[in-house]
């Protein structure tokens, strides 16, 4: 089983370019032999590091209230269908990339209550016996849910990180035209780089292209203009008084 979980990875790298997320999970499953065989399943898969098991729907929400966020929640399809959705409903509120999962048994797959479970928002099901394909199935859903939300984050992130830089430009400039000394208070600048290789090498590309798109739409700073008269009035300002000169010379000479 490893070595075609493996072979997915690898499969999946291909596809997507980018690195495999580490996933958590957790299954809720009030039959103890499914519940564990489920549990033991997705252990098997290399794309979970983790994987706890409960068997009462109800204790999910206290999970999730001391803080723990998983990134696939396998949920009995023995339950109630107000309880499935209760937990989808917590699981997307807490992590909008949670993939959530009806487990059904091979005497559940009843079509009517599966359509119903869609409406309230689960991802993907999965079928006893439970198989290698069916969990890298799982795995490939949870995967893309997580890299479309992290791209989504990283856009966002990257977003805001060029707003302030190009901000920070502009009053730096404005600054040396105004002839202020202080340049770069508290290394806002460097700061702000330093955000942006947290982000990792995958926000670079965005980070370029943010760049470019916000820098090509940004005026340039200008300095507060010297206030002068219109040049009109300076024309008449000036004809005035050389009229003036013209003929105080004509009253000396004939004086």
């Amino acid at each position: 089983m490893g070595s075609n979980s493996e072979r997915w990875v690898n499969e999946w790298l291909g596809l997507v370019g980018m690195r495999l997320f580490e996933l958590t999970g957790l299954v809720i499953e009030a039959d103890s032999e499914r519940r564990s065989r489920c549990s033991q399943a997705a252990r098997e898969n290399v794309a979970f590091k983790k994987v706890n098991a409960i068997s009462n729907p109800r204790e999910f929400d206290t999970r999730v209230s001391q803080g723990h966020i998983y990134d696939v929640v396998f949920i009995g399809a023995s339950f109630r269908l107000e309880l499935i959705n209760d937990v989808v409903r917590v699981a997307k509120a807490h992590s909008e990339d949670c993939t959530c999962i009806l487990v059904a048994g091979a005497q559940q797959q009843d079509a009517l209550s599966l359509a119903s479970s869609i409406m309230g928002g689960v991802d993907g099901f999965l079928y006893e016996p439970f198989s290698v394909d069916g969990l890298n199935q799982v795995a490939r859903i949870a995967q893309e849910l997580k890299r479309v939300y992290h791209e989504r984050r990283m856009k966002a992130s990257v977003k805001l990180i060029v707003g302030e830089m190009l901000d920070t430009v502009d009053d730096l400039s404005f600054g040396k035209m105004v002839g202020r000394n202080k340049s770069n208070p508290s290394g806002v600048m460097g700061k702000l780089l330093v955000a942006i290789k947290e982000l990792g090498p995958e926000a670079l590309s965005i980070y370029y292209d943010e760049l470019i798109e916000r820098s090509i739409d940004r005026m340039v700073p200008i300095a507060p203009a010297v206030v002068r008269a219109p040049i009109m009035k300076r024309k008449h300002r000036n004809a005035a008084s050389w009229d003036d000169k013209v003929k105080g010379n004509k009253r000396s000479s004939s004086g």
